[in-house]
């Protein structure tokens, strides 16, 4: 669990003197409590997969990698703390978010309800693994969120995704000018990125974005497949800021071209000003390691 730290003075003091080196207890937030339904299965979402009869959902339960298949019909819902329920989607979940699947009768999952805390806040230091902000907290930096740690220098400003039971930032937003409230309305826009890969792109490769928010990982966030050689991912975006990002299949050496092989300008987006949702169509000519 996060740690509350009694100064900013002595948070930042400490992280030259090893504050961070005992990782967060309990940090797969994965208690059953008395209303979670005996239907229902409670794990951190690994990640997404595709075979010939549909998608696969994989969890981690306290250690154990479990893969349930997803119904077709199958709704996701997203349960900020705070705030009420609202619809998402399986490409928006973020690897260490913490999940709870309600089965069908056969056994396949038949609602995914993603769980998850907000904070906006500004970056005091990082140091292994963790991030010290004007909260007062050091948050532990979880899958994404890890990776983005060499951008959050002193004074960014973040946007974080939390687990609500551990405090561990799985999803971060980095800017350059402070964020509003996270519990204030319009704070995010869910933006969905629809983009459609070429006729040769591999049948087993995934399509992932990477954005300059998320240090550049090329395989930052990883889209699900859509009908018609589509991927999607939706991101919760601070609303009236931009970031740049391009796609990949994973790497740099198998990013987007155009459709001469040249390199493309990154792309941008400029997120709307007003709550809701936004969507960017996008279509990728060409990839780096295979001809048109």
């Amino acid at each position: 669990m996060f740690r509350r730290l009694a100064t900013i003075a002595i948070a930042v003091a400490a992280c030259g003197a090893g504050l961070f080196s005992t990782a967060a207890s309990s940090e797969a937030g994965q208690g059953v409590d008395a209303n979670t339904p005996a239907s229902a299965v409670v794990g951190v979402f690994v990640s997404l997969g595709t075979d010939t009869a549909g998608t696969l959902i994989t969890i981690d339960r306290a250690g154990s990698l479990t893969s349930l298949r997803v119904a077709a019909t199958a709704t996701v819902s997203e349960d900020e703390t705070g705030a009420a329920p609202r619809p998402g989607s399986l490409a928006s979940l973020k690897p260490g978010e913490p999940v709870e699947l309600q089965l069908a009768a056969d056994g396949g999952v038949a609602s995914v309800v993603a769980r998850y805390a907000l904070v906006a806040t500004r970056v005091i230091a990082t140091q292994n693994g963790y991030v010290v902000t004007a909260d007062g907290n050091a948050y532990k930096l979880i899958g994404a969120a890890l990776a983005a740690a060499p951008s959050l220098e002193t004074g960014t400003y973040v946007l974080m995704r939390t687990d609500p039971v551990t405090g561990g930032a799985f999803d971060v937003t980095a800017s350059s000018v402070p964020f509003h409230s996270a519990t204030a309305p319009g704070t995010v826009v869910a933006v969905t990125f629809i983009v459609l890969v070429p006729p040769n792109t591999p049948p087993g490769d995934a399509i992932y974005l990477a954005t300059n928010s998320g240090s550049w990982t090329p395989n930052g966030t990883r889209l699900a497949p859509l009908s018609g050689g589509r991927w999607s991912a939706t991101l919760q975006l601070a609303a009236g800021t931009q970031i740049e990002y391009r796609y990949t299949r994973g790497s740099w050496t198998t990013d987007e071209r155009t459709a001469a092989g040249t390199p493309t300008p990154n792309r941008t987006v400029t997120v709307s000003k007003t709550p809701g949702a936004q969507a960017i169509d996008d279509v990728v000519a060409r990839w780096a390691d295979l001809a048109s």
